[in-house]
């Protein structure tokens, strides 16, 4: 096997303090290494373990109390209802395995401790058993069909999208490693078998309520940082007011402000102190009356608090809002978790400059807590950068608060890089008062909380679910409980739905075609196809959503598949034509055509490569071939192919390229090569407008 030297960006990828660039087995010198490179040496510089070494003893770089050891040689297999047999793993087969995990060690990009190599190797072991098992080499796996059946119920459920994953990306490194476990047919073949997810069954946001959702998000955010100044200057006011009017730090925080509030008309009756006039008059003047009354509404009228403050909280509302919002804002943009979500930074946007696909734009967040040797970071937007912007301005000035509190001592790294998701510290706010420098102190909203905290942010109107909102959000969750929603009810939100929702909008651009949804999201799934459904490792992203975007992408192309029976797909041929071209794309020989009852004969034929839908701007195109004639820029030959099936939600942009060749057809003069040509796609179109009309 021909070596391949890998450049000098990888290193041994282990997590311990005795690892640095400087340790002798830091950087091996070709790839595959050689049989005797040390994979693992000790603090005295002793080899304890080998490449070729049948166990890999991983100890000296875990917890003593840990079994941290990789068995190359033999281990049991799962077979049948939970029975296992004991297997040896054959040379072959024991040097194709420790290549494997040499390139997790060596070639990937994730920063792993002891215990994740370990289990990397665990997950990925039934792979090697069951060919050993079945006498054939893990390199010729996906030319062994049947064996790949028995693959699915070798692996542990709870571990199968991890399994995926990792198969997925040693697929895409294929050319360095030197050898193919599975490729792409036998991916979608092992991804069939395996059981259904839990994310599955996430409500998924209809794409109208969606774009609902994220238009107003993004109109909070641009309001705040369009006043940003004016906020800045107003803050910044009213807290000098306060400290002026309370005569000492240690007495603004420490006790209540009541009469002695720069907005109390009793102020003036106090040694010190001055009124400056109501909240609503300073507000005013500093230009941003407009913009709180927009968000936070002043509810001091109810809540005596409010007024005994001079209507203070207001603006701390408004901050509260601010950070809900953009936090919100964040997952809809990156498919973060929640809790994942919290614990950004105000430094977590980041550009990523690529030679060969561009900038990619990044969210790093803290470590997470249950996968700890996951890269916190996450495709994103270049319109997270807003939101990240927005809540660093609330953060900021909470800072400046908590820093003129005598009684708080803050960590010099919240210093230097605040929290996002901030802890309210300004001196009317209870909470401002006390240290509470932790973490746990600062309190989080959920999605569902956005009422409480911004009554005005959604207009519940615009929230009640209609026919078309049931049929799409049922598509995607067959699960969808009936009794929560329904037509005419309220769509309730969940911070777990952001991360679903997103996931399948970044998949299935064919099976929910909302335009402005895909023109908002175009940036972002090209990236996450890119580095997440291709494994692309030049940037270690968030390995665990990666296997959910890897799952929801299998999962939403099989129920892309399974449509080709609705009639929302025509051929310009006619019915009968489609049911013919569904039934001859069936491998077996059987006579009894495709059709709406046998979705799993369709997703059969997904899952063993057999059938494939790429999108048109008409449509769908069955062809398993490139096409010659391009279906994108050229669609002369789409109306009169056998392979072309048009999607009547398209109709509506099939009409706007209608009229777009007519204006080319009226500019172009009558002896242009081009009018031909264009003359000839405008016949196309027209087919396919009276068959999607008919």
């Amino acid at each position: 096997m021909k070596a391949h030297q890998l450049g000098s960006e990888y290193g041994l990828n282990i997590r311990h303090p005795t690892v640095s660039p400087k340790s002798p087995h830091y950087r091996i010198p070709a790839w595959p290494p050689p049989d005797d490179w040390p994979v693992v040496v000790d603090a005295d510089g002793r080899v304890v373990c080998r490449v070729s070494d049948s166990v890999w003893n991983f100890s000296v770089y875990g917890r003593s109390s840990e079994s941290v050891r990789i068995n190359f040689a033999s281990g049991r297999l799962k077979v049948h209802r939970g029975q296992e047999v004991h297997v040896d793993i054959d040379s072959v087969n024991r040097r194709l395995f420790q290549q494997t995990m040499c390139w997790f060690l060596w070639g990937h990009r994730q920063r792993l401790n002891a215990r994740t190599v370990v289990g990397y190797a665990a997950r990925l072991k039934p792979v090697f058993l069951l060919c050993a098992k079945h006498q054939i080499d893990a390199s010729d796996l996906y030319r062994f069909p049947r064996v790949l059946d028995q693959l699915a119920n070798t692996v542990a459920p709870s571990t199968a999208n991890e399994v995926l994953t990792m198969l997925r990306e040693l697929w895409t490194v294929r050319d360095v490693l030197g050898f193919t476990i599975l490729d792409e047919r036998g991916l979608a073949h092992f991804e069939a078998g395996l059981p259904e997810h839990q994310e599955q069954q996430t409500p998924y946001i209809p794409p109208r309520i969606w774009l609902y959702q994220m238009q107003r998000l993004r109109i909070f955010l641009e309001d705040f940082w369009a006043h940003r100044d004016a906020i800045f200057a107003f803050f910044r006011y009213v807290h000098e007011a306060c400290l002026d009017n309370m005569g000492s730090a240690e007495a603004l925080y420490s006790g209540p402000l009541l009469t002695r509030s720069p907005f109390n008309r009793e102020a003036d009756q106090h040694k010190g102190c001055r009124y400056h006039g109501t909240f609503w008059e300073v507000a005013d003047r500093f230009g941003v009356r407009g913009l709180l009354e927009r968000w936070a509404l002043d509810r001091a009228d109810a809540d005596v608090s409010w007024a005994a403050y001079g209507r203070l909280h207001v603006l701390s509302g408004y901050f509260r809002a601010a950070v809900l919002v953009g936090h919100k804002y964040l997952l809809n943009l990156s498919g973060v978790r929640a809790n994942e979500g919290a614990d950004f930074r105000s430094h977590c946007f980041e550009v990523e400059r690529d030679p060969t696909y561009g900038d990619l734009y990044l969210l790093r967040g803290e470590t997470s807590k249950t996968v700890k040797d996951d890269q916190a970071l996450w495709v994103t937007s270049p319109s997270a950068k807003l939101a990240v912007d927005v809540m660093t301005a609330v953060a900021t000035l909470r800072l400046e608060c908590a820093r003129s509190n005598p009684y708080v001592n803050l960590p010099e790294d919240e210093v230097a890089d605040p929290w996002l998701l901030s802890r309210p510290r300004e001196p009317w706010c209870s909470s401002g008062k006390v240290n509470g420098a932790g973490r746990a102190s600062v309190k989080y909203y959920g999605y569902g909380d956005w009422e409480s905290v911004c009554p005005v942010l959604f207009d519940k109107r615009e929230l009640m679910i209609a026919a078309d909102d049931i049929r799409l959000a049922r598509l995607v969750t067959p699960t969808l409980d009936p009794m929560r929603y329904a037509m005419g009810m309220l769509w309730h939100f969940h911070d777990h739905q952001l991360r679903r929702t997103t996931a399948v909008n970044m998949c299935a651009s064919n099976l929910i075609s909302e335009p402005t949804l895909q023109y908002q999201l175009k940036h972002m799934r090209r990236a996450q196809s890119l580095y997440y459904g291709r494994g692309f490792t030049r940037v270690a992203l968030n390995r665990k959503y990666a296997e959910d975007f890897l799952r929801t992408a299998y999962e939403m192309l099989r129920r892309q598949i399974t449509l080709l029976a609705d009639d929302r797909y025509v051929s310009p041929l006619g019915e009968a034509h489609k049911i013919n071209l569904l039934k001859r794309l069936h491998s077996t020989a059987s006579d009894e055509p495709l059709g709406k009852r046998d979705i799993g004969r369709i997703q059969k034929l997904v899952a063993t490569g057999e059938l494939a839908a790429k999108p048109t701007l008409l449509g769908l195109c069955l062809s398993q071939e490139p096409c010659e004639w391009g279906g994108v820029l050229n669609l002369i030959h789409c109306g009169k192919c056998d392979r072309a099936l048009g999607d009547k939600a398209k109709l509506p942009h099939v009409c706007d390229v209608r009229q777009m060749i007519k204006g080319h057809l009226e500019a172009s003069p009558s002896d242009s090569p081009d009018r031909a040509s264009l003359e000839l796609q405008l016949t196309s179109v027209e087919t396919f407008i009276r068959v999607l009309q008919s």
